[in-house]
């Protein structure tokens, strides 16, 4: 009968061990999930925080590549398009999307336009691309043919865009071209001519 008291003394003692193991168990399964919790929210506001900045870094690069763009396709056409760049997200991810605009509606750059518009803007793009730089590098661009669509009646236009970027950019460029249009605002001119298959600087 002792034997039997004993025996159920230790399986009480042993259910109440465990049963402390499984309340202890608990209180920690509350705690990681507490934390768990404050974690998720702190993910939260760190993914607020970060679409915040991100779209505010979308903004500015929107603002000082198309108001380079759109200046230069001012400055080359009488009736300009202004160049729209759209960030959406898609799979996760931020994708650019390029319009043009003009007279309330929208074009694609390719397809949709002609006359050398994709020449000019792609052109202010790269400069507003390389203004962004930081530390930049070096100065000297060198372009060929940068304007071959472009209307040979808008060509000294382009030239003088390109005169007014490179002084207040401080950027030296040096296009290959056989416009002679574009070449009338360029400090130094080298034509190059062929003889018996080599060529020369003239």
């Amino acid at each position: 009968m002792i034997n039997e008291i004993n025996i159920i003394r230790e399986e009480i003692a042993s259910t109440k061990s465990k049963h402390n193991q499984f309340l202890q168990s608990i209180t920690d399964d509350k705690n990681k999930i507490k934390k768990l919790d404050d974690n998720i929210i702190h993910i939260e506001e760190a993914r607020i925080l970060l679409l915040r900045v991100g779209k505010k870094t979308q903004q500015e690069l929107e603002y000082r590549i198309s108001e380079i763009v759109s200046l230069a396709l001012c400055a080359v056409f009488d009736d300009p398009y202004e160049f729209v760049i759209d960030f959406d997200i898609k799979r996760n991810q931020t994708e650019a999307n390029i319009r043009f605009i003009k007279n309330g509606h929208s074009f694609a750059p390719i397809g949709d336009t002609g006359c050398g518009v994709v020449d000019v803007a792609s052109f202010a793009a790269r400069i507003a691309l390389w203004n962004l730089k930081n530390p930049k590098s070096d100065n000297t661009i060198v372009l060929d043919e940068p304007f071959r669509f472009l209307d040979k009646t808008q060509q000294a236009k382009a030239g003088e865009m390109v005169k007014m970027i490179s002084d207040k950019l401080g950027i030296q460029f040096i296009i290959v071209t056989h416009e002679d249009e574009l070449i009338e605002s360029s400090d130094k001119v080298f034509k190059i001519i062929k003889r018996k298959e080599v060529s020369h600087v003239i």
